[in-house]
């Protein structure tokens, strides 16, 4: 009692100093510790406690996220996919979510033809200079999860023309995209919202409130850094096609995926009856010098996620290249994230605990190598070593149409076969 109080009593002291020395940020170093971090990038943040008004900020400050469908092709899995979406424009804050997708994508299909129940999660680590020293596991990243139906916006909509205003702005390259590839106007008609940016559990927010809360001018400036997708399509530079003469797919999904560190887990959610799930979890393949391809976690039974998959273990895993924020082909900057060329990854299958007699020791050296926060965290929350039993995945770099890459090929691939040549 006595060691809570004084963090909370510490908290209160930190945030004082920031409200007189201007906006910083609190933030989990990897020792585990809250410290106050200067830093530009969050002077349009809103303040960690007021939840509402963060909810509506980190929706705002995105334009793309990972869309949670129930899955036609995959037999009812939960399937995760990276899509484009707007919820207003550069001055304008409405909360709903809007999007534009062709019924050529799966995600689109499964929910036209199948059950209209979906969710969209997002993490502010995919705001460029944000959770910079967190990781994107720890509960100061925040992330929302807003699950509802979708819908699609007809044109008989009196919001249509202003939708459709919406969505071009953000994102020009759909003006682009082929009429004959049947793309339509979508919306999440919002029921249920999970956020989390602070220890102490994740909160339901209240649709009410969420659509009713304002952010500012200010609040609403980082949002003209990441919408921008002004320059021509071009190829990922990690992953092009084998149609270019340069990697397989098979070997593109494995660059991919070892080079990154934090995916979204899609489950069938246990607590909202059935609907498709997202929530961004942290990962690894292997390490610096080793890559598995195998899909590895270490979770917390009190995350829904890891309860979802006791009773459906069947689940799907979301990677895309737009994550890494720069360096590597598709920065929200230069490539729309729902365009092709923007690599993308869902593999899907079974997760299940790591056995006692499997390769416990080894994975935990990757892990909190990757995810040295890891070590720090809380014994009594009941973190467990997962991993992804891979059936079937799902790649797309290029124009065409996706890749269903067969599992052996993809574990056969070796992505750093050039760095191992040169040892």
């Amino acid at each position: 009692m006595a060691r809570s109080l004084a963090l909370l009593i510490a908290v209160v002291a930190l945030t004082a100093v920031a409200s007189t020395e201007g906006r910083k940020d609190l933030q989990n170093s990897d020792e585990g510790f809250i410290k106050v971090v200067d830093t530009t990038a969050v002077s349009s943040k809103p303040w960690w406690f007021e939840t509402v008004k963060m909810a509506r900020w980190l929706v705002h400050s995105n334009v793309w996220g990972n869309v949670a469908t129930t899955s036609l092709h995959l037999n009812g899995t939960a399937f995760g996919d990276v899509q484009s979406y707007t919820d207003g424009d550069d001055s304008t804050s409405t909360g709903r979510l809007f999007f534009y997708g062709s019924t050529l994508d799966p995600t689109w299909q499964d929910v036209t033809q199948g059950t209209s129940r979906a969710s969209l999660n997002l993490v502010e680590k995919q705001v460029e200079g944000y959770c910079s020293l967190l990781d994107p596991e720890s509960p100061l990243c925040a992330k929302i999860t807003l699950s509802g139906d979708m819908k699609v916006v007809p044109a008989s909509d009196p919001d249509a023309s202003t939708i459709h205003t919406y969505l071009f702005n953000t994102h020009p390259a759909f003006a682009t995209w082929p009429a004959s590839h049947d793309f339509q106007m979508y919306e999440l008609h919002i029921d249920h919202i999970m956020f989390l940016d602070m220890f102490g559990g994740a909160k339901n927010v209240q649709v009410k409130d969420y659509l009713a809360a304002t952010i500012t001018k200010e609040e609403k400036e980082l949002r003209l850094g990441n919408v921008k997708h002004t320059q021509p399509p071009q190829h990922s530079k990690i992953s092009l096609s084998a149609k270019e003469g340069s990697d397989s797919e098979a070997l593109a999904a494995r660059k991919l995926v070892h080079a990154n560190n934090w995916t979204s887990v899609t489950t069938t959610s246990h607590h909202l009856n059935g609907t498709a799930y997202g929530q961004v979890q942290s990962f690894v393949d292997g390490n610096a010098t080793v890559s598995t391809g195998r899909i590895l976690f270490y979770g917390s039974t009190m995350d829904p996620s890891w309860t979802d998959i006791i009773t459906h273990p069947e689940c799907s895993v979301t990677i895309v290249q737009a994550q890494e924020m720069g360096g590597n082909g598709c920065h929200v900057n230069t490539l729309d994230p729902e365009d092709p060329n923007c690599a993308k990854i869902v593999l899907s299958g079974k997760m299940a605990e790591v056995p006692a007699t499997g390769d416990v020791d080894q994975i935990k050296d990757w892990m909190f190598a990757a995810h040295p926060a890891m070590k720090t965290w809380p014994t009594g929350h009941d973190f467990k070593l997962y991993e992804l039993s891979i059936e079937h995945i799902f790649f797309l770099n290029h124009y065409g149409g996706a890749a269903l890459i067969d599992v052996k090929d993809y574990f056969a691939a070796d992505p750093l076969a050039q760095q191992h040549s040169q040892m």
